[in-house]
């Protein structure tokens, strides 16, 4: 495939640690530790979809040189999978890189009996082999697998730096965006740098911010269980049964889930009537007002409020 017909996504994926958005500090603690001597083998990255796991996973790849091999656990969930995975990589490549670096995404995915066959070998994995373990769901992962993974846990990249993002890759692109849609693609990226140069692919060239909602739907806003929940709870729905499906849908993700509804609220504030407007506010800031780190705590705590506290739809 041409450069000119790549998705901005994979033309603009960074290759070194240096070209990494957001979450400086911790991409600087990680460049360090592999180039320490005694650097980790098998790597555990948390966070929210499209903030830059994988693109990490490939980075250290890049750094080790070695090859890559993918594993989506969503749909290889099973304890044969893991043995044959585990059989696979018990070689050391003859050809090509002699070193090997397994990514599996969506690792929350797998079985409890699908980690077993993985234990060892993330513990105590060959000079030649590495692990990327990525997950949005850090607490379906077993606790004995934590612990034997140097762990990266990224957070949602601020509005500036995907801000400087996008503007780097529309300057390069000879693109000339609007500034009001381009506001509203960064607010839209909801902290992923993925998400952002979706975004600015299919709507570099809007004229209004209107115009981008139109494609910011069609990309996949609205199938986020937590913007199914902040629509739901903006209608007034209050009973728990409806409620409880969709926090049963966020398990694991509350983190995720706080942020983009947070920024969802804020989105529709500014397109409603006084009175609504005030409504929303008030939901706003059940998400802002809850004092815990606990992210499980702080969604609860938070949705509680909309349904129990004083807040009349």
């Amino acid at each position: 495939m041409s450069k000119e017909n790549q998705s901005l996504i994979t033309k603009y994926r960074p290759i070194t640690f240096d070209e990494c958005v957001g979450n400086k500090e911790i991409i600087q603690k990680l460049a360090a530790s592999i180039k320490s001597k005694s650097h980790s083998h098998s790597y555990l990255f948390t966070g929210v979809s499209g903030i830059g796991k994988t693109t990490l996973a490939r980075v250290i790849a890049n750094e080790v040189d070695a090859s890559i091999m993918e594993m989506d656990a969503a749909s290889n969930n099973g304890v044969e999978d893991t043995r044959r995975l585990v059989d696979t990589v018990g070689f050391k490549p003859v050809t090509g890189k002699n070193k090997l670096l397994v990514i599996i995404d969506e690792c929350h995915a797998l079985s409890k009996n699908a980690w077993q066959p993985l234990l060892k070998t993330v513990e105590e994995p060959p000079d030649y082999l590495y692990f990327a373990l990525c997950t949005t769901e850090s607490e379906k992962v077993p606790p004995t697998i934590k612990t034997r993974c140097y762990p990266v846990a990224l957070k949602p990249i601020n509005p500036i730096e995907i801000a400087d993002l996008l503007e780097t890759v529309a300057e390069l692109e000879g693109w000339v965006v609007e500034n009001n849609v381009f506001q509203a693609i960064v607010q839209g990226a909801d902290g992923s740098a993925r998400r952002a140069l979706s975004i600015l692919q299919a709507g570099h060239s809007c004229v209004s911010k209107e115009e981008l909602g139109k494609v910011i739907e069609g990309i996949d806003v609205d199938d986020k269980p937590a913007i199914k929940l902040a629509k739901a709870l903006l209608k007034g729905v209050k009973h728990w049964k409806a409620i409880s499906q969709y926090l049963a849908e966020l398990d694991g993700q509350e983190e995720e889930a706080i942020f983009t509804m947070s920024r969802y609220f804020a989105a529709v504030i500014v397109k409603s009537e006084e009175e609504q407007a005030q409504h929303i506010y008030r939901m706003l800031r059940s998400f802002t007002e809850t004092d815990t780190w606990d992210h499980r705590v702080h969604f609860y705590t938070a949705i509680g409020k909309i349904l129990w506290g004083q807040l009349p739809f």
